[in-house]
């Protein structure tokens, strides 16, 4: 039922439309990291966070949370456009053309590896979706809920920190 208030169709909206935004950003992104192009990834993904985070400040203030998903979507719009753009010269400096003959030829791995591997994502996802769903249903739900999601932000520190040190120190 929380997701039926009325308050919150814009923003799921908005939600919607930065995920498909950001999905297409990965896309692209994946072009240039196929084309180690990594020094030109990373700078434009600090170019999509620099234009959130001015957003967000700005925006936020103004119109709440209505604001900082605004300064989302519109940081992805920028990021596709700067990626777009940029992975389109990478590959006319390459001598790389887009032909859509005998894409079909690809789709065993479509069917084998990559389409299995996406109903995972969506059962994982739907799943922890679900399991806070009926948290959150719970007495005090909302609380719990919170306590739950800080645990598992905690784990996931917990986890990264040996292997973002790993990274470093094994080169």
């Amino acid at each position: 039922n929380s997701l039926r208030a009325p308050q919150l169709k814009p923003l799921l909206c908005l939600a919607g439309v930065s995920l498909a935004l950001d999905a297409m950003t990965g896309t692209v992104s994946g072009i240039l990291l196929g084309l180690q192009r990594f020094r030109a990834d990373s700078t434009l993904r600090l170019v999509q966070v620099a234009v959130w985070l001015v957003l967000t400040l700005w925006w936020s203030p103004l119109w709440a949370v209505t604001g900082a998903m605004c300064a989302y979507a519109a940081a992805q719009v920028v990021a596709l456009a700067v990626y777009s753009l940029f992975a389109l010269r990478i590959c006319r400096l390459e001598h790389l053309q887009l032909r859509f003959s005998g894409m079909w030829s690809e789709s065993r791995v479509l069917l084998q590896y990559s389409l299995p591997l996406s109903f995972h994502a969506c059962l994982c996802v739907s799943t922890v979706w679900l399991g806070n769903a009926i948290l959150a249903r719970q007495p005090a739900g909302y609380a719990a809920l919170g306590g739950y999601v800080a645990a598992v932000q905690f784990r996931t520190i917990v986890l990264q920190i040996p292997m973002l040190m790993q990274n470093v120190a094994w080169p």
